[in-house]
């Protein structure tokens, strides 16, 4: 469900905790809320901080992903300087 006045989705995150306790797995589950950005809102935020400069978008977390690919971007990944 999107909230388009606070543009926030709730997500569903999962962790699996290994090593906690010798030999004991602890997973953990919540769902959270997560505020989506545009890249004109990341290079406005970037330029008004007057700290940060956007060096690049990503797709996805590998550098070879262009943001534009349709078929291949499925998450917006900023390099600030």
């Amino acid at each position: 469900e999107f909230d388009p006045i606070r543009q926030a989705r709730q997500f569903s995150v999962s962790l699996e905790l290994v090593g906690v306790e010798e030999g004991r797995r602890q997973e953990v589950r919540e769902v959270v809320p997560m505020r989506l950005f545009t890249v004109q809102e990341i290079e406005a935020l970037a330029a008004l901080s007057g700290v940060f400069e956007v060096v690049e978008f990503y797709g996805a977390l590998e550098e070879d992903v262009d943001i534009r690919d349709e078929d291949l971007a499925y998450r917006m990944v900023c390099v600030l300087r």
